[in-house]
């Protein structure tokens, strides 16, 4: 029951994890549209190599800066980074305790 638990917990965590996140931006030059924006690893603001000027270029073409596309997908993913960490956090803890636990009992023969 308990490795059912913690692989459940483990399932869910992962699952907040990888589910895709967007975000809308508004675009005002040449003409004003709301484009749909993914949030992948490529609006982390930590990534080497990105000036906060550079451009980020969304996969419609369009170039919008870093920065604004940073802070839109950072509230649009809001909570769940540190949701899926956690959850992840706890089925696995959870799985290695119980395995941990049952490790002893493999090498004992019954009345010793």
């Amino acid at each position: 029951m308990v490795v059912a638990v913690a692989g459940l917990i483990l399932v869910v965590g992962m699952f907040v994890g990888v589910r895709p996140i967007s975000t809308t931006l508004t675009v005002l030059s040449p003409e004003v549209r709301e484009l749909t924006a993914p949030c992948g690893i490529g609006f982390l603001p930590g990534v080497p190599g990105r000036a906060a000027a550079d451009t980020a270029q969304l996969p419609t073409g369009e170039l919008v800066p870093r920065r604004t596309y940073a802070e839109f997908c950072d509230i649009a993913a809001g909570w769940s980074p540190y949701l899926s960490w956690g959850l992840t956090a706890i089925g696995i803890v959870g799985l290695a305790l119980v395995f941990a636990g049952r490790r002893r009992r493999v090498g004992v023969w019954p009345g010793e």
